[in-house]
């Protein structure tokens, strides 16, 4: 049984009622923020590797066309002059400035949280995430949406969910038959199905068929709505009246159709059907690559697949691929996310570029770039578009480049990424880079405190030493903390909080400083100096999992003056007089 919620009448406001009324609500903590970043390929998984093909699943897998559909625009195009100018050729590498002007952008779609589902609708994009509210880790009060749209892929709007959308995570989004249709579950509660004909005016339906796990997941392939939870399977050809089918996936992963056959892929055997309804599952033989993996127990299991795409008359997943879903054949070294205009496209991330190639030809690498200031920020890094999280949703965002180019004056294929016309001049690079212009920043040394160069102003023979602190709150006490050299932004680059000192170490030590004081240590192995002790201090602030209460060599107190106090001499010199909380002299802070 299912009941109906209405929501049309929400979406004739403004939508800002709820958000101005309790701006405290917003977002101070989310578990959704921290996810890897990997490749801007695919169309309906959203920003990140586990993507599936094509631009928007109402395009994906029927007979392997990429016509018009449902009123969505076809797949762009790829000429070779366009093609040419992305490929990177050697002695040239992936991660060096764009100087054809060809390389392909990643537009930094609005997240809430984690990796947005992307598809392509006849009305523009529209991209779904959510975040969980409350103060920490420890204290979820609820779960929030966000449901954008942009009719050029750059500049996004927010589409208000209406008092109906509140305490709602909603996590799959998908179109198809006129259709759309979004999956998740309310805050403490029952799973949701929500349908809609315009991506405005929602109605929301219970998933009676859901079981204890509630769908997350939909996609649409050929002429029906998939739903997937945990171990759970249903389909629908409108979006509102489900069945409810067997399977033996336990995690979905994708799905396509071709050469009269359905697809699904997870964390489980292929899934074929023939009609959409009775399935059959044909395990892969585990002598292919990517087929089986071995659990810590010995047993073995088939390999997740995330990735279902048809086209030239084969399905193809990660380095397999199949003409009827049933018998596959290896293809070591490709595993496509996309087809275009006849090339594959795929496998591969930000940090490696892309890899393209024709059915039996050559593999070529593409560049790609994230011409952002966020791109290069430690807090950006591992995230595209991701909004704050200790503030309101915005109702606008506008992602767009210096050039003013736009999904609608140039080619946008997967989740999202912009292909410039030949000819496009290249955007001012600026990246802090290297003098080999290679990135100074990276992931592995996103600050600059963790760079040792011979010279720091003219950034020659720069290394990475991961195990340097990245700021002085980094040491066990602050006084440790001593750079050999200052980096200097030039002209056209960021201005970056990030880019300052470099060759940063607590090596250093402070003659006016106590002994021992602030030094780490264990309460079950006590080697302070007396009259110093091991004791506990105040736990730091964490957004993430609650840290453990740090051990130090202190002293007990109940009164800053009797915690001790110097001179400080070296890195944030000056007097020092140590506070004194919850009866311990706490370590010395630099403000």
């Amino acid at each position: 049984m299912s009941r109906a919620v209405v929501a049309s009448e929400a979406f004739e406001r403004s939508g800002n009622e709820g958000r101005a009324a309790a701006p405290d609500r917003y977002g101070r903590w989310s578990t959704l923020a921290g996810f890897a970043l990997g490749l801007v390929v695919g169309g309906c998984g959203g920003q990140s590797e586990a993507i599936d093909a094509g631009q928007g699943n109402a395009n994906v897998g029927i007979d392997g066309a990429t016509g018009e559909a449902d009123g969505v625009p076809s797949a762009p195009t790829l000429s070779d002059e366009q093609l040419a100018a992305a490929v990177v050729t050697p002695p040239d590498t992936f991660d060096r400035p764009d100087t054809s002007g060809g390389a392909w952008r990643v537009i930094e779609v609005p997240a809430a949280g984690g990796s947005p589902n992307i598809v392509r609708t006849p009305s523009g994009w529209m991209a779904l995430s959510s975040r969980f509210l409350g103060p920490d880790a420890k204290v979820i009060t609820g779960v929030e949406s966000a449901l954008y749209r942009s009719r050029d892929g750059v500049h996004w709007q927010l589409l208000p969910l209406g008092p109906a959308g509140e305490d709602v995570q909603l996590e799959g989004l998908a179109y198809g038959a006129g259709r759309h249709v979004m999956v998740g579950q309310r805050f403490g509660g029952e799973g949701v199905v929500w349908t809609s004909s315009d991506g405005e005016r929602w109605t929301e339906s219970l998933q009676s068929l859901s079981g204890p796990f509630a769908w997350n997941t939909v996609t649409f392939v050929r002429d029906r709505f998939f739903a997937f939870g945990f171990g759970q399977l249903a389909s629908s050809e409108t979006g509102e009246a489900w069945t409810a089918l067997p399977t033996s996936i336990v995690q979905y992963g994708a799905g396509a159709y071709g050469n009269g056959r359905y697809l699904l892929l997870g964390n489980g055997p292929p899934q074929v059907s023939a009609d959409g309804y009775a399935w059959a599952e044909h395990p892969l033989d585990c002598s292919l690559p990517r087929a089986c993996i071995t659990n810590p127990s010995g047993g073995v299991a088939q390999t997740a697949h995330h990735v279902a795409l048809f086209a030239e008359g084969r399905f193809f997943t990660e380095e397999l691929s199949s003409l009827d879903g049933v018998t596959w054949e290896a293809q070591p070294g490709l595993s496509p996310r996309m087809y275009i205009d006849g090339h594959f496209v795929g496998h591969s991330s930000l940090s490696a570029g892309l890899a393209t190639w024709k059915l039996g030809g050559a593999i070529q690498t593409l560049r790609t770039i994230r011409p952002s200031r966020s791109a290069v920020t430690a807090a950006g890094r591992d995230q595209v578009g991701a909004l704050a999280h200790d503030a309101p949703l915005p109702e606008a965002v506008d992602a767009s480049f210096e050039d003013g180019l736009t999904c609608e004056t140039a080619d946008c294929v997967g989740g999202l990424l912009l292909v410039p016309p030949p000819g496009t001049p290249p955007l001012v690079d600026r990246e802090p880079r290297k003098a080999d212009g290679t990135p100074l920043l990276t992931r592995d040394c996103p600050v600059s405190s963790m760079l040792f160069c011979d010279d720091y102003v003219a950034r020659t023979g720069c290394v990475c030493r991961m195990a340097a602190p990245r700021s002085p709150d980094d040491c066990d006490d602050v006084s440790q903390y001593r750079c050999a050299g200052q980096f200097v932004t030039r002209p056209n680059e960021w201005q970056l909080d990030e880019l300052a000192q470099g060759g940063c170490s607590c090596d250093a030590t402070d003659p006016n400083e106590p002994p021992d004081i602030g030094r780490s240590c264990s309460a079950d192995a006590d080697t302070c100096q007396r009259p110093l002790e091991c004791l506990g201090i105040d736990t730091p602030p964490s957004r993430g999992k609650p840290s453990d209460q740090p051990f130090v060599c202190t002293a007990h107190c109940t009164a800053d003056a009797d915690c001790p106090s110097w001179v400080a001499t070296g890195f944030c010199s000056g007097p020092v007089q140590l506070r004194c909380s919850n009866g311990t002299c706490q370590p010395r802070a630099c403000d």
